[in-house]
């Protein structure tokens, strides 16, 4: 044989051993392959479900509510708190009213001669001494300036302020208006002249004068708005209502109010 041949023959006889050997080792990569796809793909499945099972709805906003219902809403709240509340105890000592002051006021303007006929009349009726008031404003037209003596005035407390008082609503008949009385419980009357109370006879020498009566209701603890020091303002629950006052003027001096 020649060398040729020899060559030939050689590669003859290495083609099949070269394919024999590349196939198999081709198909098992290919079938390692898909092997090992499968369960990958699975497992995906699987994931992708617990997702979809997992997933949270949304929540459904409420619908907008209505002026009207807001209103409705609010007028409930209302009436429940109102029935809600205490009633108050008329028992309790410290919501007892109590007469505070009472001011007898008279007012001449700038003519001393009068201021000293009611000064008199003052101690006649109170037995008391009687303090001169002064303007604070300026009124030319009148005569009058800051500082100027115009009235004069008496506060009773205790005792000697309901004796007055009585002898007071005896010259109106035991009947007086509604519109006399605050919202805070004060009420003022007015006397034209002051022979129309019980005991006082005319005096030619001091003429006829009125004056103003000023009554003042308070409670139990109405000290804390008064005192110099760690002054407070009373509570809207204890303050005296005008209806307290007109109750306390029908129950204890027996008067009506029209």
């Amino acid at each position: 044989m020649s060398k040729e041949q020899a060559k030939e023959s050689k590669v003859v006889e290495q083609k099949p051993v070269s394919k024999v050997e590349v196939k198999p080792k081709v198909e098992a990569k290919k079938e390692s392959v898909k092997v090992e796809a499968k369960p990958e793909a699975k497992n995906e499945d699987k994931v992708n479900q617990g997702k979809a099972e997992t997933k949270v709805e949304p929540k459904k906003e409420p619908a907008p509510i209505k002026a009207k219902e807001k209103q409705d809403k609010v007028a409930d709240k209302a009436t429940s708190k109102a029935t809600v509340k205490k009633v108050k105890n008329p028992n309790n000592t410290m919501r007892e009213l109590q007469l505070d002051k009472v001011v007898l006021h008279m007012c001449v303007g700038d003519n001393a001669g009068k201021l000293q006929n009611a000064k008199e009349i003052l101690v006649r009726l109170t037995e008391m001494k009687p303090v001169e008031t002064k303007a604070k404003t300026r009124l030319p037209k009148w005569g009058i300036k800051p500082g100027l003596p115009i009235g004069t005035k008496v506060t009773l407390r205790g005792k000697k302020a309901k004796e007055i008082l009585t002898r007071v609503f005896k010259a109106y008949k035991n009947q007086i208006k509604s519109k006399s009385f605050d919202k805070n419980g004060n009420f003022a009357l007015g006397v034209k002249e002051y022979i129309d109370i019980h005991g006082m006879k005319y005096d030619p020498k001091l003429g006829l004068l009125g004056f103003d009566v000023i009554v003042n209701l308070k409670r139990r603890g109405y000290r804390v708005k008064n005192r110099l020091l760690y002054r407070k303002s009373v509570g809207n629950a204890h303050k005296v209502t005008k209806e307290d006052a007109v109750t306390y003027v029908n129950k204890t001096f027996g008067v009506d109010v029209i």
